[in-house]
């Protein structure tokens, strides 16, 4: 199976130098790297992070106006044709190699549907009602939640565009039946990759697959 890091950055140049300086040590455990940089319009810096692009292997990168993270996540699952991908954010790093590849494997290998380390970042209703239909996983930082992060996020992008293909923040108004869940609620919100770490989890009800419960990211590097 061919795999895409994906990567939604902001206009900072040397955070995301400092990302691709990283990038280097496991570069060799993907195929591609796809980078949208937003809200980065200054020619001089424009043409700094392209040099820091093509100063790393297979990696591409984008500019555009200052979008919603949501919003770039589906727009960097349109410019791959990867059959895994792991979403990232500027701000997280991989300082060794071999974890991406581990977390990469448990889905080639039909272990796991999805890895992603846990959350919250809902209203409380929404977390309760989710919790009382997925169950809650808690790691050893001490998050938990039945959403997932959009970081340290491997799926296959098949599953992925299964969903409605809105990745960034949902609300539904008081009164609102949400869609597989079940119960009608007082108006809620979730954060980015919530309501599709949702849709994630609906999929993979009533099969024998797991879904989104391996250890965490952090807990399985090695060394």
């Amino acid at each position: 199976m061919s795999r895409a890091a994906l990567l939604p950055a902001g206009p900072d140049p040397f955070l995301n130098a400092y990302w691709l300086r990283h990038y280097r040590t496991w570069a060799t455990e993907v195929d591609e790297l796809l980078i949208q940089v937003c809200g980065q319009d200054d020619p001089e810096i424009i043409d700094y992070l392209q040099a820091c692009v093509d100063a790393v292997p297979h990696a591409r990168v984008w500019f555009t106006p200052r979008t919603d993270h949501g919003t770039v996540i589906g727009q960097l699952l349109e410019h791959t044709d990867a059959d895994l991908v792991m979403l990232c954010e500027d701000d997280a790093f991989v300082r060794r190699a071999g974890p991406v590849n581990f977390h990469f494997a448990q889905i080639e290998q039909g272990l796991t549907d999805v890895v992603g380390c846990p959350r919250g970042s809902a209203s409380p209703e929404l977390i309760n009602l989710a919790q009382g239909k997925f169950g809650t996983h808690q790691v050893s930082s001490g998050e938990t939640g039945p959403a997932l992060w959009p970081c340290f996020l491997f799926a296959k992008r098949s599953d992925l565009f299964r969903t409605d293909r809105n990745f960034g923040a949902a609300g539904w108004p008081g009164g609102t039946e949400i869609p597989g869940m079940g119960s009608t609620v007082n108006e809620v919100a979730g954060d980015t990759f919530v309501w599709a770490s949702f849709q994630l989890r609906l999929m993979t009800i009533g099969t024998d697959q797991k879904a989104c419960e391996p250890p965490p990211f952090q807990r399985l590097r090695p060394g």
